[in-house]
């Protein structure tokens, strides 16, 4: 009669592949922290012939996404504040301060309480300022910003998100200042 074999437990590929780097970090104990600072050359060294390869297929994708540009697709975000000014000094204060920026002459739409520039090319990149002033009561009025950033490419013009929340805020501490000069003004 055959004999029928038993299957063998299966070999866990990952604890094969990564059996010498268990042996280093058990004897490495006391150097933790020098392993962790070393720890790509550590690897390097500890895989030969095609494991040399598996590590850079393992790594290269790693580096790749590590050495993108901070820049995502999709819409900008919408970004408000609430000041207690009137809205003719924010929404002078909004287009003075566009122009300080480098912005030719925005489109500034009172009865609508809006004030819009043109896209500025810079490079392979153009932006557009849009701003809303909505009155909430008697004294508070919103002002919403949303500043359109796009990439030139193959196929034309792509919205990209490049700015993030202290961009926003930094320009509403600006805004903020600039509606003080317009108050001082006066009409």
């Amino acid at each position: 009669m055959s004999q029928m074999r038993e299957p063998e437990e299966p070999a866990r590929f990952w604890e094969f592949l990564f059996q010498d780097l268990q042996e280093e970090l058990t004897q490495l104990r006391g150097e933790f922290l020098i392993f962790l600072l070393h720890l790509p050359l550590r690897l390097g060294f500890l895989f030969w012939g095609w494991r040399n390869y598996l590590f850079l297929f393992l790594l290269l994708p790693i580096l790749l996404i590590a050495c993108e540009e901070e820049e995502s697709e999709g819409e900008p975000e919408k970004h408000s504040q609430v000041f207690e000014f009137n809205e003719k000094y924010i929404i002078r204060g909004i287009a003075n301060l566009l122009k300080e920026k480098g912005y030719a002459d925005p489109k500034v739409d009172i009865e609508k309480g809006k004030v819009e520039t043109d896209y500025i090319p810079q490079g392979n990149l153009r932006v557009k300022v849009e701003t809303t002033v909505k009155k909430l009561d008697r004294r508070e009025r919103e002002v919403v910003l949303l500043i359109t950033t796009e990439k030139k490419t193959k196929k034309g013009w792509k919205a990209i998100k490049m700015l993030d929340k202290a961009h926003y805020d930094r320009f509403f501490d600006e805004l903020e200042m600039q509606i003080y000069r317009e108050m001082a003004k006066g009409d």
